[in-house]
């Protein structure tokens, strides 16, 4: 599932082929994959594929998970919330990595369209793991009723605004502020 296959009493992340090893140190018993996430938890660890080695062979290519261990996370609390982000009610989580001072009781991932990593917490507004420091938290939103957006189409820009400003994001990274309407 998403990438882990269970052989036996041995997990495998990444492809299978090429004399791959399995995962060490798993709690096979407690494992479980977060369905369409890349995340996995068992009773010890979180995990994630944060470095995907890739070896080519002139008879054989194949691509593995390396480092997968989620480090600070715990399995118990540790819930996937959507477009990536992911909490455990302490920390918080974009694609494996710790969001370094985001609070994981307040974090909210902003529901918009696909390719829309925008969070916030009670201090901060996040786009993917990085801190969109311009933008105030407590009012920061998605404009879905601005006409200049179109969710309708791939690859269009957004309108996101707050209490003071408003921008046009382009995923996944571009950001200019506008004039407001």
């Amino acid at each position: 599932i998403d990438g882990y296959t269970r052989i036996g009493d041995s997990i495998f992340g990444g492809e299978i082929a090429c004399n791959v090893k399995p995962l060490k140190d798993m709690d096979v018993k407690t494992f479980k994959v977060l369905a369409g996430t890349k995340f996995a938890k068992d009773a010890n660890h979180v995990y994630y594929p944060l470095e995907e080695h890739c070896i080519d062979y002139t008879d054989c290519g194949v691509c593995y998970y390396a480092k997968i261990i989620v480090e600070n996370a715990n399995p118990s609390t540790f819930r996937y919330l959507t477009k990536e982000y992911a909490t455990d009610g302490s920390n918080v989580y974009f694609r494996g990595k710790l969001l370094q001072g985001a609070d994981g009781a307040t974090f909210k991932v902003i529901d918009g369209p696909d390719f829309f990593f925008l969070a916030t917490d009670k201090q901060n507004v996040y786009r993917h793991d990085q801190v969109f420091s311009e933008a105030d938290a407590a009012t920061f939103h998605l404009a879905k009723d601005d006409s200049r957006n179109d969710f309708s189409k791939y690859g269009s820009k957004y309108i996101i605004a707050d209490k003071n400003k408003v921008w046009e994001y382009t995923p996944p990274t571009q950001i200019k502020e506008i004039q407001k309407r």
